[in-house]
């Protein structure tokens, strides 16, 4: 007689083959972890940005305002330096008849920049250039903006 063995291999999955598993995807799910939290900071860095922008924008169309509705005579009655929560807002204002001269009201060094936050508005030029620069800090980083705008006055 002829004896009948019947060799039955149970497959299954070695732990071997389950640590490399985990290995992979542990190592695609940091990925995505670290594209998840870079897309995060770099919306709330555009968010802070636009705002800056948007506040700056408000700001230099004030002063025009003012200007144009002939409130602001003199460099008084305009503002000089605004804190707006984190933000800091800084507006100069230069008499000119030449628009094309650029100053730079930042720089130390540029002698043509007004010494006073708005400058001298009661000389006879016609041209008043704004200049408003609106600065923050992000994670320990001084970012700033500076937008300018020419007015002509009577």
């Amino acid at each position: 007689m002829k004896r009948e063995t019947s060799v039955q291999t149970k497959r299954g999955i070695s732990l071997v083959e389950v640590v490399v598993a985990l290995g992979i995807i542990a190592i695609v799910f940091s990925g995505v972890i670290t594209l998840i939290i870079s897309a995060v900071n770099l919306e709330l860095s555009a968010r802070t940005r636009t705002e800056a922008i948007a506040r700056n924008q408000k700001n230099l169309a004030e002063v025009v305002q003012l200007l144009e509705s002939g409130c602001a005579k003199d460099a008084n009655n305009l503002p000089g330096e605004v804190l707006e929560g984190d933000f800091t807002i800084n507006t100069y204002c230069r008499r000119t008849n030449d628009i094309l001269v650029e100053y730079d009201p930042f720089d130390p060094e540029d002698t043509t920049a007004s010494s006073s936050d708005c400058g001298d508005l009661t000389t006879d030029d016609n041209y008043i250039k704004i200049i408003s620069k609106i600065s923050w800090s992000e994670k320990g980083v001084d970012e700033y903006y500076v937008i300018s705008q020419i007015v002509g006055v009577d």
